[in-house]
This record gives C-alpha cells, structure tokens and sequence, in this order.
C-alpha cells in the first residue's frame, strides 16, 4: 500500500557533500515513515549544490511524492513540515565525502 501524506510520521534526510576543489555537490537518501511503521525511501541524486541546496532539493522530492498535498501545491520548504503539518524532520549532512561514494549513495 502506498503511503499516503496524512499516514506520513517523519522524514528523515540523509545527505553528504563533496567539494572538489571548485564546486560542491551532494547526493543523499530520503526515508519516510508512517504512522503505521511502513518505510520509504526517495534517491536525491549526485547534483551541483552548495549551503542548503541538499535540504531545498530533498523538499522538492519529498513535494514529487506527495504531490496533491498543500505542502507541494504551496511550495512549501521541507523546514516547513515541522511546525506547519506536525510531521517529524531529522536532517543531517555529511562533508567531505569522495565523489565515488556520493555517485553511489543515491544509487
């Protein structure tokens, strides 16, 4: 059964970043939970990024899966769920990771 916004618990967002040099990237893994204890997890693929474009873009696929809810109809960011749909959010990042392992992370 496929999960649906008013069963969803808590997001957690798992990111790590790469810097080369020049540029940052990042990648990382989106697992949603239920009410019920079902679990679902969204790909944030290798990308361009810098700051907090890993939490803006893990909001915009959180938004793609859920997308007839206010919270993508409204464009809402992902800190957003907290306060406003009292939904759980764990965010955490991880620098200086070789780009090979962010390729694979979101994989």
């Amino acid at each position: 059964m496929t999960m649906t916004w008013k069963e969803l618990k808590s997001i957690d967002v798992e990111a790590a970043e790469h810097y080369d040099g020049v540029n940052s990237y990042f990648a990382g893994i989106i697992t949603l939970k239920s009410k019920s204890g079902d679990v679902e997890t969204i790909s944030m693929p290798f990308q361009y990024g810098y700051g907090s474009q890993w939490e803006y873009e893990a909001g915009l696929q959180v938004q793609k899966r859920f997308p007839r809810t206010n919270f993508a109809k409204e464009g809402c960011p992902l800190w957003g769920v907290k306060d406003r749909y009292k939904k759980e959010l764990y965010k955490n990042k991880t620098d200086g990771k070789s780009q090979r392992y962010l390729e694979n992370l979101a994989k």
